[in-house]
């Protein structure tokens, strides 16, 4: 992501974060959030893809103004963060999520919550990019009515079901939607479900492709727990 020096001041798409202050003389030229997978830059190379309430804010120095250096921009934000707890589990340029800037990932606790901050500094220090990733689950819209609805019309529901990254451990705010399907089974006996896993696009296709089985096994388990039969539960994973 990448902007020309220079901005122009106008009307901000969106505003700072309430954990970071904006460095000085810079307007926010693009900004997101919502509930979304980001991909946090680790040592050697590596990237853990994880889910939350995403909120990305690119920031660029005002017409004029003096640029500060790329390292002066992630300094300034990783001592920010340093100052409330976080901790710079990665900081350098030779990353694929750089983009050929430099970057820090920053983890810490706020609030009970874990939250992760990465920051990429651009074009000579004249652009930044924030993102902070609060580590929660989704809120599941779909009542259990809705769900069988929606079965009824379609033939097929998409729900959430959060799990540990990388592993096939369910995790525990997806009990009330697996509370609602067992529900909606019980109040059905004749229905039969066929439980889809999938994951991210991260790391090889035929360890994606066996994470997914695990994960819809997984889902078949819970709901095995809560009293629904097996033979009304088929499998499969689609990586």
């Amino acid at each position: 992501m990448h902007f020309g020096a220079g901005a122009a001041l106008a009307e901000e798409p969106g505003k700072d974060h309430p954990l970071l202050s904006r460095m000085p003389n810079f307007v926010i030229v693009e900004y997101e959030s919502n509930f979304n997978q980001m991909n946090i830059p680790l040592p050697d190379e590596k990237i853990q893809a994880m889910e939350g309430m995403r909120t990305s804010i690119t920031y660029e120095l005002k017409e004029g103004a003096q640029s500060p250096s790329e390292l002066q921009v992630v300094r300034n934000v990783t001592q920010a963060l340093g100052a409330l707890g976080g901790k710079v589990v990665f900081e350098g340029t030779e990353h694929p999520e750089t983009g050929g800037g430099r970057a820090a990932t920053v983890k810490l606790n706020k609030n009970g919550r874990e939250v992760w901050v990465v920051v990429s500094s651009y074009n000579n220090g004249s652009t930044y990019w924030l993102q902070i990733l609060e580590i929660e689950g989704m809120k599941q819209e779909v009542a259990e009515g809705d769900l069988r609805q929606t079965l009824q019309q379609k033939g097929r529901v998409k729900v959430k079901v959060n799990f540990d990254t990388g592993k096939a451990v369910i995790r525990p705010e997806s009990k009330a939607v697996l509370d609602e399907i067992a529900k909606m089974m019980a109040d059905d006996p004749g229905l039969k479900l066929m439980i889809e896993g999938h994951t991210d696009n991260q790391g090889q296709p035929v360890a994606n492709l066996k994470l997914s089985l695990a994960r819809s096994e997984a889902v078949a388990e819970a709901l095995i727990k809560r009293g629904v039969a097996v033979e009304r539960l088929v499998v499969v994973g689609f990586g």
